[in-house]
């Protein structure tokens, strides 16, 4: 099933649970495609993205296409409880951006999340 995100959208409810980690490996891989489908299908599992997402924003990796993606079409969607967990991660994201972080943009789309729910 490497990949192969519509064989994933296929799965029960707790397939794709299980599965996540391994979405989350593709994604970093761009073995699958980023598309409104496959973000809609992560807010079904806002607790279990987390980790992810803490992983992503601190990764050493440079990977700001998926941070990118990330904030403007999951993040921005989560609940209320999960952006507050995720708080602090954007505001450093948002006030003390790399320079790259800074060339791409991204502290300008941190701060507008964080301006959707502060």
């Amino acid at each position: 099933m490497e990949g192969n995100l519509e064989q994933w959208m296929t799965l029960s409810d707790e397939e794709k649970r299980s599965t996540l980690p391994s979405v989350f490996k593709w994604l970093k891989e761009r073995k699958i495609e980023r598309n409104e489908g496959l973000a809609e299908t992560l807010l079904q599992y806002p607790t279990e993205i987390t980790p992810f997402i803490f992983e992503l924003f601190e990764s050493e990796k440079i990977e700001l296409d998926l941070k990118k993606w990330m904030l403007e079409n999951v993040i921005c969607k989560l609940p209320f409880f999960v952006k507050i967990a995720l708080e602090e991660q954007l505001q450093k994201m948002a006030q003390f951006p790399t320079d790259e972080e800074r060339k791409r943009k991204l502290h300008e789309v941190a701060q507008n999340v964080l301006d959707g729910f502060i």
